[in-house]
């Protein structure tokens, strides 16, 4: 329960940076993806499908204020926890570069997902060599940003759990 309240608080937060304060910065600017940020360590450190879930609903809003269609974002806000999460879940917790790179790759695929979209849509879009440049910066950016984040989860995570890693518990 707790984990779900401080999930949701952080993608609130990310939501409202992401759509608020980052936007000020311009069009092409350098900018990282602030609802994977948070989704990704999430769902690597507690349940991928509720993380998944709410991934879907940020992606939902991200798509009905400020996308051109519904799924360009909810989609890949769905599928990157979720996956994240179940095959995340095969390294060790207090690795944080695993969710840095998962988060990176995230970003990068729903950029290409977001171009290919445009692209079978026929509307025009120019993807030069700025364009691409921008969304590695970001991605970049993306995956240091990551970083802290799954530090704060797995520290709260630690501290609210029964069992510390490296102690034997016995009892019920």
């Amino acid at each position: 329960m707790r984990q779900g309240i401080l999930t949701g608080l952080a993608l609130f937060t990310a939501f409202l940076l992401q759509t608020a304060v980052l936007p000020a910065f311009g069009v092409m600017s350098v900018s990282p993806d602030l609802l994977l940020v948070v989704l990704i360590p999430a769902a690597m450190l507690w349940k991928p499908i509720p993380t998944a879930f709410m991934g879907a609903a940020a992606g939902l809003l991200v798509d009905v204020f400020f996308s051109h269609g519904i799924g360009l974002y909810s989609i890949p806000y769905l599928l990157a926890p979720w996956l994240a999460g179940v095959y995340g879940s095969r390294f060790f917790r207090e690795n944080a570069f695993v969710p840095a790179g998962l988060a990176a790759a995230a970003l990068a695929l729903r950029e290409l997902l977001t171009a290919l979209m445009v692209y079978m849509a026929r509307m025009p879009f120019d993807i030069s060599g700025a364009y691409v440049l921008r969304t590695l910066a970001s991605a970049l950016l993306t995956a240091g940003l990551t970083i802290p984040y799954h530090l704060f989860f797995y520290g709260y995570m630690l501290k609210h759990e029964r069992r510390k890693p490296g102690l034997i518990y016995f009892g019920r």
